[in-house]
């Protein structure tokens, strides 16, 4: 371009974290590590057409004429050096800040000036080290278009600007706690607090939990506010915990809180929306109805929440917020029952599907109650099979449920992903994968805003080994679910584990243990995988008969199989072998899913022929976990080339 022209680009500027402290205790040091990271970070620039401006000191200024080139350059950066750094030595770690801005650049004698440059040379020492930091400009530009959340930062005061610029934090996929503190979080977003049972009878306390589970339902399809998950928010029932000590903790700009009162077919729901700032209510509204009315108030609220949160509704959104589920009050109190059991555990299932089948009965249209019935006929949910009903029966009610549900209502984004969860494991192809794959962004198409559907891809994307795909989904998880279940999180730790991301995996099952006093048996089992990988076999032993001493019965087979594992690792052959034979004879006598377990014991003894026999053998008995992580986990990494092995992958779609 011309001397003097002034044109719209996107500059960054790369600065690197303690450089010159470095250069004045070691200016040697200082100088070799300067030299490798310019070596690593030019190639990185041309890739995303990139412009290498100039460099000033250990930053670089980098122009590109696109907003999501940019980012996608610096993600792919901090993404190289996060890797780079945890297999280096101290002392050759490179920690960068990243500040992105769109704006007018001029070009003048080689170099660029302008609000542009000055701008970014203001953002990127907000940003955290490893971490980017973008402007108000580039959001708009990119926010639709990337797998990483963006989070809003306090303001700023930026010398030598007039004018104020928001600026926001880039999530990086590491950094999946990380969410905006009550001070940066935006209005829309929201959390819907346990509504309070204030019925006569204490035991209608499943309808006011019921209510609060629709109401985020409901709210959540509104693509202009990020609601809070249930499994978060439940957390809350009966705290003392004041509004503001809550929104602090789930880091929310807003809180819907309330009470039902239920008598007869009469409710009467009071409902508030705090700002927690203040504690003051910005909205309230008492609702004197009847039974059959509650889902018009479970809109008009929801509405009334977008209205005084000042974000638009579209006419899609309005009518599905607007849609009820069902217009028969005693299905509803049903399913709601249903519900109730359903969560309590196998145990409960047989009252659940009586609730769920009874609904159905009085109103065949309801298509949640064929989904919520269908889930509790999944396997998945039965490890255990206390229903007593054989596994291919069980797929095919769930299927059955699911494909009634979606002819009744095809834009239910829960059915889409119910039914992914049967598409592979009913049909162990490549076929299978893809259209479970299918299922699963179609859900996430219909609705963006459910914790559970970026959760369900995210393990898609992990059992088929792209596990920093799936860390960037679980990163959106636990942004819309910051107080997730101990599953939730014992996953995200073992995709960690499985990415070789040791140190991460170890802190997130640590943060398991602390956070979940049930957890432990899962919590211990992730621990000891940590010294696996970090050959501390002595370490993993203990950490593994920790889980089985703390662990339920249906987990007892894969407890043992990791024991097996470590007492091999150690030499202890004899023991090796007796778990082995125990575990065969638990194969022999149940249901449970041994063989993927046991196939690991003999992995650990050198028996790579009979491991992979018995993996054949568990993928015609259909077992699902741990069977459905074989392409990932640590434990069968030494037959991961084997031709059996290989050929086992491209059966069942998970070779590519």
């Amino acid at each position: 371009m011309s001397e003097g022209e002034r044109r719209l680009a996107a500059i960054m500027i790369t600065d690197m974290v303690g450089y010159t402290a470095l250069t004045q205790s070691n200016e040697t040091q200082a100088m070799k590590i300067l030299d490798t990271h310019n070596r690593l970070l030019r190639p990185f620039f041309p890739r995303f057409n990139g412009r290498e401006v100039k460099t000033m000191g250990d930053s670089f200024l980098i122009e590109f004429d696109s907003a999501l080139d940019a980012l996608r350059c610096a993600a792919e950066i901090q993404s190289y050096l996060h890797d780079y750094n945890f297999s280096s030595k101290e002392e050759w770690k490179i920690n960068l800040r990243i500040g992105i801005h769109l704006g007018d650049v001029i070009h003048q004698a080689g170099d660029v000036y302008g609000d542009a440059v000055n701008i970014t040379s203001r953002l990127y020492p907000i940003a955290d080290p490893g971490g980017i930091c973008v402007s108000d400009q580039v959001y708009g530009q990119v926010r639709n278009k990337i797998p990483y959340n963006l989070v809003k930062l306090q303001a700023h005061d930026m010398k030598g600007i007039k004018f104020a610029v928001d600026a926001y934090k880039v999530v990086m996929p590491w950094e999946h706690a990380a969410a905006p503190s009550p001070a940066q979080a935006e209005k829309n977003r929201i959390a819907v607090l346990p509504f309070a049972n204030m019925s006569p009878d204490p035991n209608d306390d499943y309808f006011s939990d019921g209510m609060t589970e629709e109401l985020i339902s409901t709210i959540s399809k509104i693509g202009g506010l990020q609601v809070i998950a249930r499994t978060s928010v439940m957390r809350y029932k009966d705290s003392k915990r004041g509004v503001g000590q809550i929104a602090q903790e789930l880091s929310v700009g807003s809180v819907l809180e309330g009470s039902v009162r239920k008598s007869g077919d009469q409710i009467r729901i009071n409902a508030q929306l705090i700002d927690p700032k203040s504690s003051n209510p910005i909205w309230a509204q008492s609702y004197d109805r009847r039974l059959q009315d509650v889902f018009a108030v479970q809109s008009e609220i929801s509405e009334a929440v977008a209205q005084e949160l000042k974000v638009r509704l579209l006419p899609s959104e309005k009518e599905r917020v607007e849609k009820a589920p069902t217009t028969n009050p005693a299905a509803y109190e049903l399913y709601l029952r249903g519900r109730k059991y359903y969560e309590t555990g196998s145990s409960n299932f047989r009252r659940a599907i009586k609730c769920f089948e009874r609904a159905i009965e009085i109103d065949p249209t309801f298509a949640l109650a064929y989904v919520s019935l269908a889930y509790v006929y999944h396997p998945y949910n039965d490890p255990a099979n206390d229903l007593g009903i054989p596994y291919d029966s069980r797929l095919s009610i769930s299927r059955n449920l699911i494909e009634k549900a979606l002819a009744l209502d095809d834009g239910l984004a829960e059915a889409h992903l119910a039914l992914s969860n049967i598409e592979w494991v009913a049909n162990r192809t490549k076929e299978g994968w893809m259209a479970e794959e299918r299922e699963e962004l179609r859900s996430i198409e219909l609705n963006s805003n459910l914790a559970y559907v970026h959760r369900g891809y995210g393990s898609h994307l992990a059992q088929a080994g792209n596990l920093e795909k799936a860390l960037e989904e679980y990163a959106k998880s636990f942004l819309l679910d910051p107080k997730s279940s101990k599953w939730a999180m014992q996953e995200y730790g073992f995709i960690l584990l499985c990415a070789r991301r040791i140190e991460e995996a170890l802190a997130q099952f640590k943060l398991l243990l602390e956070e979940n006093p049930d957890a432990t048996d899962i919590a211990r089992e992730g621990i000891g995988c940590v010294y696996m990988l970090s050959t501390q076999f002595e370490n993993a032993e203990r950490e593994f008969r920790k889980a089985l001493e703390f662990g339920a019965p249906e987990f007892r087979h894969l407890y043992l199989a990791e024991i097996g594992v470590a007492c091999a690792k150690q030499r202890k052959l004899e023991e090796a072998h007796k778990i082995a034979e125990e575990l065969k004879a638990i194969s022999r006598t149940t249901e449970r899913e041994v063989l993927t377990p046991l196939a690991y014991v003999n992995v650990a003894l050198g028996e790579l022929e009979e491991a992979i026999r018995l993996l054949e053998l568990a993928n015609e008995k259909k077992e699902t976990y741990p069977f459905v992580w074989l392409k990932v986990t640590p434990f069968l990494e030494p037959i991961r080339s084997e031709p059996g092995f290989v050929a086992l992958l491209e059966r069942i779609g998970l070779a590519s």
